[in-house]
């Protein structure tokens, strides 16, 4: 396939025109394309919704369109196996239709199957790494096919492997270690308030993908409708001491102990400093969540990184916190 204007395939709907556009079905393709093209030329693309792209991308962009779905089961667990180009909530929905448990609380997050592992996607008390047995890859430097256990995935609170080698590996499909017994993690609050307000006492793994789903559809915005690329920040981790420090000032300042440290809400720093009232070419802070920003203009991806980069600029003025960016930043030097 020739040129290609990527608007329609990436979700916060920027126009980005790459030189050269390949479908890939099957592993084989993605082997052929990195033997023939090498791996700095590609960029795998699944549904482009964590991603902002430049407008112009100077590489070989590989739409990753493999479908199929094999389930093993042994005893009370299930082995789910999905190829990287199947969409995640739609999985999700198969899976709970099934009687396959362990995905509930990730339901509505968007995007391709492949993608989930590079972001450790994570909603609502459960994260990726908690279900994933393991995960086929193209080695696309060398051209060859691996195999990650969930530990060598180096998982990590949006993070992983994947997203510290950018360009190294496309992701072919993953196997998910699910159970047929209900178990639910429903403990984080926004869900509790959904149950209470509608009675549930002990809710399923039903319930809980239902709830999920209304908490979601409430603070976020629909892509298809207005642009985003979902959370464009992560939530910052800061030592003990400097929360408290930052706790001194900002009595109200939410924290949340951690393995690795002391997590703060980016989306409450984004509100405290005043970025729901600002708006540059069309970009803004989506107001019921501000670690969302959407695309109302048909801005570039450039003004978007701009905007990004004034939050960040501020953030770490007023706070001392650096925000880091969730999303891949694609073909800007």
């Amino acid at each position: 396939m020739t040129s290609l204007n990527l608007k329609s395939f990436n979700t916060l709907s920027v126009e980005a025109v790459a030189d050269q556009v390949e479908i890939v079905a099957s592993e084989d393709d993605i082997i052929k394309l990195a033997q023939d093209h090498g791996s700095t030329r590609l960029l795998v693309l699944g549904e482009g919704s964590n991603v902002v792209l430049a407008p112009v991308v100077d590489r070989v962009v590989c739409l990753m369109r493999s479908r199929g779905i094999a389930v093993d089961e042994i005893g009370s667990r299930i082995k789910v196996t999905v190829s990287a180009g199947e969409n995640w909530h739609q999985l999700v929905m198969w899976t709970l239709e099934r009687g396959y448990y362990g995905l509930e609380n990730l339901a509505l997050i968007p995007g391709s199957a492949g993608a989930a592992p590079v972001q450790n996607i994570g909603a609502y008390g459960v994260e990726l790494a908690d279900v994933l047995s393991h995960v086929d890859v193209v080695d696309l430097e060398r051209g060859g096919r691996e195999t990650f256990t969930n530990a060598q995935c180096g998982f990590g609170y949006r993070d992983s492997l994947f997203k510290r080698t950018p360009g190294r590996y496309a992701i072919t499909q993953l196997t998910l270690d699910l159970s047929k017994e209900p178990g639910v993690v429903a403990a984080y609050p926004d869900l509790q308030e959904e149950f209470e307000r509608e009675g549930v006492i002990a809710p399923t793994p039903e319930q809980v993908a239902a709830a999920v789903t209304r908490v979601r559809q409430a603070k976020l915005p629909d892509p298809t409708l207005t642009p985003n690329a979902g959370s464009f920040f992560k939530n910052p981790v800061v030592t003990a001491h400097q929360a408290a420090r930052l706790q001194q000032s900002f009595a109200q300042l939410k924290v949340y102990p951690t393995e690795a440290g002391v997590k703060l809400s980016a989306a409450q720093l984004i509100d405290w400093a005043g970025w729901k009232e600002r708006n540059s070419h069309g970009v803004r802070v989506w107001p019921r969540q501000p670690l969302v920003l959407v695309n109302e203009l048909g801005s570039s991806g450039a003004d978007i990184v701009q905007f990004a980069a004034a939050i960040q600029s501020d953030i770490a003025d007023r706070y001392g916190v650096r925000l880091e960016i969730e999303p891949d930043v694609i073909g800007f030097s």
